[in-house]
């Protein structure tokens, strides 16, 4: 039985794996418990694996650059599903009466670009993000066919990450990595559509976590000046309001992820060799870790992850990435 989350490189591609449990009489519980079941374990909280414990499901896996999704069963390790995104958008254009010829396959497949796949509240559904420059393209699967039901534009070119409210069942916030100016986005996971985009405070809008009372939610702004001299920040959102009350100040922000007790976010600043410790209460910058990197390195990267998926520990692992390393 899949117990955590993997992420694994394969030739040609990047491969995110994310675990999806089957749906429909949620093994054996309550209607009105399985509909509030979360199982996504990156920007989310919480994260109810005790409840799925020794339950049957599946890998899912994200190939980007390939177009496709593919579903794996944890027992046998068997292919059950192939799912292709680029099939499926070449239906939506001949469908709506566009254009379908070697210039649109073209297109599609350079910007239709599956890269991350999210586990939405209820495990009925499974958000497919895009990581491209020039789409907003945002598609809904069905955990239990396997099939491409719904798709919506979030208003920002490559809707990347995001998380689910802690407390709503029905709301996610995304970022749009490549927006410029940097467009936040409010989703109704419950109609699978946008509630409101919201202007960030700089450019390419990333990560984004949720305060434990889902009150306030954090978003980074990945950006950097030509030449790649990084800038940035972090938004403080109010989530009724949906609206920025709060903009931190702190430099191409490559990974955020917060504390499992919900009182500390750590960002990995790309280039600089640093790390922002970032009070959630105080919502202002507690601390500034230098790692040792070496930001005039071109490929010199830096990631944060804050291992809390499974309640395992509270460490925080640093990677200065000067090398291809996975």
């Amino acid at each position: 039985m899949f117990k955590s989350i993997f992420k694994v490189r394969l030739p040609g591609l990047i491969g995110s794996l994310a675990v999806a449990m089957v749906a429909g009489g949620m093994f054996g519980m309550p209607s009105a418990d399985a509909a509030k079941l979360r199982l996504d374990p990156q920007m989310s909280w919480p994260v109810e694996w005790n409840k799925v414990k020794d339950t049957p499901g599946n890998f899912w896996i994200c190939g980007q650059n390939s177009g496709y999704v593919s579903v794996w069963d944890d027992k046998t390790l068997e292919k059950v599903a192939h799912i292709d995104f680029w099939a499926y958008e070449k239906a939506v254009r001949a469908k709506t009466g566009m254009t379908v010829d070697d210039k649109s396959d073209d297109w599609i497949q350079k910007n239709i670009r599956p890269h991350h796949g999210w586990v939405v509240p209820g495990a009925k559904y499974f958000y497919v993000s895009n990581n491209s420059k020039k789409s907003d393209r945002f598609w809904v699967v069905d955990t239990k066919t396997f099939k491409i039901v719904k798709h919506f534009n979030t208003g920002g070119s490559g809707p990347l990450h995001g998380a689910f409210s802690p407390v709503d069942d029905n709301l996610a916030v995304w970022g749009n990595v490549h927006s410029r100016p940097g467009i936040i986005t409010f989703i109704d996971t419950k109609n699978h559509k946008v509630i409101k985009t919201v202007k960030s405070s700089n450019a390419r809008t990333r990560d984004v976590a949720f305060t434990h009372d889902g009150k306030y939610v954090f978003v980074s702004n990945q950006h950097f000046k030509k030449g790649g001299e990084p800038i940035g920040s972090i938004d403080v959102l109010d989530v009724k309001a949906m609206k920025i009350i709060k903009t931190i100040p702190a430099r191409g922000l490559k990974g955020m992820a917060m504390s499992p007790d919900g009182k500390t976010i750590v960002a990995a600043s790309k280039n600089t060799g640093q790390v922002y410790i970032v009070s959630v209460g105080k919502m202002e910058i507690s601390a500034v870790v230098k790692t040792g990197g070496k930001p005039a390195e071109k490929r010199a990267s830096l990631r944060a992850q804050i291992d809390g998926a499974q309640n395992l520990s509270n460490a925080i692992v640093f990677c200065n990435r000067k090398r291809d390393i996975a």
